[in-house]
């Protein structure tokens, strides 16, 4: 359902990614005791189809009479109310295809949960742009407040020393730049082909900021050919910008990583240890 969505007209210019969830179940896998284990052994033992059909019914799975279920009434319950019937039928199927210790169906159901895709994408996404993303959030704070001039003349003094620091900031670091330009990606006002729109997304730091990531390279590129690709890159987006069939946003964001490429080429070219690794190199 989520893949088909996220293929639907217009999505992506509304969404990231859509990513599908068992919440549930996820919050089981981090709380199933050896209790829960042995109960959820004890159903697995019951066949797959027979346990579907009775746990369908949640109310009366959870307090029915079953003479022939191996696990109390207070026991199914407690399960139903924790791990849901999806988790339930999920887990005696995992622990009948070999998750044969507590330990080995937690991590096969918060696997199966979607959390740990959710958590990579969020370290992909966000992580990558933390540095970046709470100054850049302090900035439009800062420009919507209503009147810097207002309170004390020494209130008023400081809140304009930090507005102009900020204002600097924003100015001065091609990062916030590079921020502006995904907003305008994911708003749909950059029209790109799909892979410059992806080559976008590499140069502005969605897989890392490491030069192999920034290029969709191997970690093991040699320096040559690293820097051979940022040239490469740098000359493509340089005629991408000269392109009159451009304009507005999208011509925007052509200038934007042009010159993170040229960025890139320099740190590549003129190497110094004591240069940042970050979002702000």
């Amino acid at each position: 359902m989520a893949g088909r969505l996220m293929a639907a007209a217009g999505a992506r210019r509304l969404l990231y990614d859509l990513c599908p969830l068992a919440s549930l179940v996820g919050a089981a896998a981090g709380s199933c005791t050896d209790d829960d284990f042995a109960d959820l052994v004890a159903l697995a033992g019951l066949g797959p189809r027979d346990l579907a059909d009775r746990v369908y019914f949640g109310a009366d799975f959870a307090a029915g009479d079953m003479p022939d279920v191996p696990v109390r009434a207070d026991r199914r319950r407690a399960l139903h109310a924790r791990v849901g019937g999806y988790g339930i039928v999920l887990a005696a199927r995992l622990i009948r295809e070999g998750a044969d210790t507590r330990e080995a169906l937690r991590t096969e159901l918060y696997r199966g949960s979607g959390m740990a895709d959710f958590r990579a994408l969020l370290a992909d996404h966000f992580g990558h742009r933390a540095e970046l993303v709470k100054p850049a959030r302090a900035v439009r704070h800062l420009t919507s407040l209503p009147d810097l001039g207002a309170g004390s003349p020494r209130t008023r003094a400081t809140l304009q020393r930090a507005a102009a620091a900020l204002t600097r900031l924003e100015h001065a670091e091609h990062a916030f730049a590079e921020l502006a330009v995904l907003r305008a990606h994911y708003s749909g006002t950059v029209t790109l082909e799909p892979a410059e729109a992806a080559d976008l997304l590499r140069i502005t730091g969605e897989y890392g900021h490491a030069p192999h990531a920034l290029l969709g390279l191997p970690p093991d590129a040699s320096a040559t050919e690293t820097a051979a690709r940022a040239r490469e890159r740098l000359t493509h987006w340089a005629g991408l910008t000269a392109d009159p069939g451009h304009s507005g946003a999208t011509r925007r964001a052509c200038q934007v990583v042009r010159r993170s490429y040229e960025m890139l080429v320099d740190r590549l070219e003129r190497p110094d240890p004591h240069r940042a690794s970050g979002p702000y190199a």
